[in-house]
């Protein structure tokens, strides 16, 4: 019996999540697992996440590669490990990524390892974030990251976004960041 990524978003609510899983993996034939949209939108309408990740691996295996803008459409779907594994078989990378882009979809996801991941793969690929964007991400990757964002900031820090971050960064990157803004701290500050 051969189903097609649409079937398969169409009937596994009716499942349990463990019936579901069972269903995708059991399958020889899905129609379908190669279009990576297709793909996409079938996953968006998964109620199961282990079962929408069973459904991203299958697709992984038959070819489908993701954009940027698919994987931030669906990693809340999958579980954090599909999330993941989605990033790290990016098509393209992120070449026309922008700092904004991957400020939005931090922002959006909910899963901390999949957005310190990106981000630095953004930073890896020569993107670099404005003090703005560094503190609409601070709360949604770790200190390391953010650390990093702020020490290769191309921007001068204003004060009071360098007090929004001072418990956030490391005290390294923190008077670094505000020497070469010209900023200078008390010891109460």
């Amino acid at each position: 019996m051969q189903f097609t990524v649409d079937q398969l978003s169409e009937i596994e609510c009716y499942l349990s999540e463990q019936g579901a899983v069972f269903l995708v993996e059991s399958l020889d034939k899905i129609s379908g697992l190669n279009d990576s949209e297709r793909v996409c939108n079938a996953i968006a309408e998964f109620d199961h996440e282990e079962a929408a990740f069973a459904m991203l691996q299958k697709a992984q295996r038959a070819g489908a590669k993701f954009t940027l803008s698919q994987i931030a459409r669906i990693a809340d779907y999958v579980t954090e490990d599909g999330a993941l594994l989605m990033l790290h078989n990016l098509q393209n990378g992120l070449a026309s990524a922008t700092q904004n882009d991957v400020c939005e979809i931090v922002k959006d996801v909910v899963y901390e390892a999949f957005c310190n991941e990106l981000t630095q793969m953004a930073l890896d690929a020569g993107i670099r974030f404005d003090p703005n964007n560094i503190i609409a991400m601070n709360g949604c990757i770790d200190a390391a990251v953010l650390s990093l964002m702020v020490d290769t900031c191309p921007m001068k820090f204003k004060r009071n976004q360098l007090l929004e971050l001072r418990y956030s960064i490391s005290d390294d990157v923190f008077y670094s960041a505000a020497q070469k803004s010209n900023i200078i701290f008390g010891s109460d500050e």
